[in-house]
């Protein structure tokens, strides 16, 4: 009798699967941002006219209290009236992260108020805004001079209109220069003197829509002044 011998039975490996896919890990987290702060210049006192005695400054660090440098820091006027000492009004932080700028109050919000603001964009806490105290000597006169184009601020398709009829400005009177508030916040007009009496001091102001800047003019002659970015001029006359 023959006998045939059988294959042995083969193990079946049975693979089940969980139905969901692997997910990559998460991507950490963006550092924190750098942080604006006051460092030094708020609060203090100054004459109407005169550049202040301490400048303004604030101080960008990290999350470590270190300072970044290279911080573009944008200053305005947010009541009254003033000029920066640089005309730009925009200053980078240094290796410590200090950012400061002269300042000289022209006219104030109120009796006595003024304020000034700083800020960078993309950094913690900001803006952040000086308060200031001033006290004002006797000025011959103040003059506000409103301007702004007809319809909008596109260059020299509508440049700057000014008023016609303004008369004689006394000598150091204080000449405040009003951007129109019904155009849109970016619009941007520059008022420099392009022609001053011999010994005048120039002036170069930038002045965005429904800012107020002024400048004192402290000789007697005849003064050339032009909106460089959107066209228009005026010849104020000063005796």
């Amino acid at each position: 009798m023959r006998t045939r011998a059988l294959p042995l039975p083969v193990p079946l490996l049975l693979i089940i699967g969980c139905g969901q896919d692997v997910l990559p890990p998460a991507p950490p987290p963006p550092p924190p941002a750098p942080a604006l702060a006051i460092a030094s210049g708020n609060g203090q006192e100054g004459m109407l006219g005169e550049f202040l005695a301490e400048p303004l400054a604030v101080r960008v660090t990290d999350p470590n209290g270190d300072g970044v440098a290279g911080v573009t820091v944008t200053w305005t006027i947010n009541a009254g009236a003033g000029e920066f000492g640089v005309s730009t009004g925009v200053t980078p932080t240094s290796a410590n992260g200090l950012a400061s700028i002269s300042f000289r109050p022209l006219a104030t919000s109120g009796p006595t108020g003024m304020s000034v603001t700083a800020w960078a964009e993309g950094v913690d806490h900001s803006p952040v805004h000086f308060t200031l105290h001033v006290l004002a000597p006797d000025v011959p006169a103040e003059v506000l001079i409103p301007f702004g184009p007809v319809f909008d601020c596109t260059g020299g398709n509508d440049p700057s209109t000014f008023p016609t009829l303004l008369g004689t400005i006394p000598v150091g009177a204080l000449v405040v220069w009003e951007y129109a508030d019904w155009l849109d916040p970016s619009c941007l007009a520059r008022v420099r003197s392009v022609s001053a009496p011999s010994g005048g001091t120039p002036f170069d102001l930038l002045v965005y829509a429904g800012q107020r800047y002024g400048v004192i003019l402290d000789v007697a002659g005849d003064w050339v002044v032009r909106d460089v970015i959107n066209g228009g001029a005026l010849t104020l006359q000063v005796r």
